[in-house]
């Protein structure tokens, strides 16, 4: 019999550690309207906004 379940993620999609952000109930709502204004999950979205902001202040070019 096969094994039930989900199948494993490959280690380079891995995606084991977290960033806790405690939020007021406006700011939260705010969050999730503006992820669910792109589309997709608001994970996905917020993981890209911040490693976009991350990679703009960590560039050269950002410091102008």
């Amino acid at each position: 019999m096969a094994k039930m379940g989900r199948p494993p993620v490959a280690k380079r999609d891995y995606r084991g550690e977290f960033i806790t952000v405690r939020l007021r109930s406006s700011e939260k709502r705010e969050i999730l309207k503006a992820a669910r204004k792109a589309g997709g999950q608001y994970t996905d979205w917020a993981r890209s906004v911040l490693l976009d902001a991350a990679r703009q202040v960590a560039s050269p070019a950002a410091k102008k």
